[in-house]
């Protein structure tokens, strides 16, 4: 990859300079597209994992959605108290 230098970053007439904006770009956009490319890959794999562990589980996870929805509804009860 191609650096800007100071010399050529004002100037507009400098051809080089276009190129290395280009290359600069497209290379910013490939890293960010492999990037999003190893995210869906991990939450695919995370999302399947967690449907396996559901399927294997049910009256724990029934346990913890449970658990988890009263600590969230007492928490809001209490938020809500302290604004009156």
């Amino acid at each position: 990859m191609k650096q800007i230098t100071e010399d050529t970053a004002g100037n507009d007439s400098n051809p080089n300079t276009k190129i290395d904006l280009e290359s600069l770009a497209r290379e910013t956009g490939e890293t960010f597209g492999r990037i999003a490319a190893r995210f869906n890959d991990s939450t695919s794999y995370h999302l399947e994992e967690g449907r396996e562990y559901i399927e294997k589980n049910p009256m724990k996870t029934l346990a913890i959605a449970a658990g988890v929805g009263l600590l969230a509804g007492s928490l809001f009860t209490l938020i809500l108290r302290g604004r009156r």
